[in-house]
């Protein structure tokens, strides 16, 4: 596992390495990059840099497609989402936490486009595997409790989101305490 984890590291700087060089203006001949410009020129390199590596492929996918997501390209984001969680899914099993993150990104991707019937499964699937392997007090159970809860209330179910949100509260300040920015939230 340790060997495996390495291996996937190394591919994983090598593959950024050779990504941002072209952004070196030695290499660049001038040109100015913007973000986007990186990510495409990065995603575009993915299938042959990394098709014998795929949980490394994985990992660079959500990577690109969490940044396409904050820059609000969504569109540009969602194929690296959902290919990231069907290569966790089928190298890993389905009950990871590497899926259940996968799944989170994802689910965060629907959301912010509104998908929230999409999103709301995915949440309460990140949510199940990490109770199954986390046990019921873990940050990240408190912060499935709440997206799950937000998708309830962006649909206006009041009543099926507060008592996620109380339970993600009291998980929050028994974990963090009293005034930890995440139970002011």
């Amino acid at each position: 596992e340790a060997k495996s984890r390495r291996a996937e590291a190394e591919a994983f700087t090598k593959f950024l390495n050779v990504t941002l060089a072209s952004v070196d203006p030695t290499e660049a001949r001038g040109q100015e990059f913007t973000v986007k410009q990186m990510l495409e020129q990065a995603a575009a390199k993915i299938d042959a840099s990394l098709r014998a590596q795929p949980l490394v492929e994985a990992t660079l996918r959500l990577t690109i497609g969490n940044t396409f997501r904050a820059l609000g390209k969504y569109t540009a984001a969602e194929p690296h989402l959902r290919t990231a969680l069907k290569v966790r899914k089928e190298r890993l099993g389905e009950e990871n936490l590497e899926v259940a993150d996968a799944l989170t990104d994802l689910a965060a991707l629907l959301d912010a486009q509104g998908h929230y019937d999409a999103a709301e499964p995915l949440f309460r699937d990140a949510l199940r595997i990490r109770r199954k392997l986390l046990g019921d007090e873990h940050e990240l159970i408190a912060e499935c409790l709440t997206n799950v809860g937000i998708q309830l209330w962006r649909r206006g179910n009041l009543d099926g989101a507060e008592p996620l949100w109380r339970e993600a509260l009291a998980m929050r300040r028994k974990l963090l305490g009293d005034e930890h920015p995440l139970v002011a939230d």
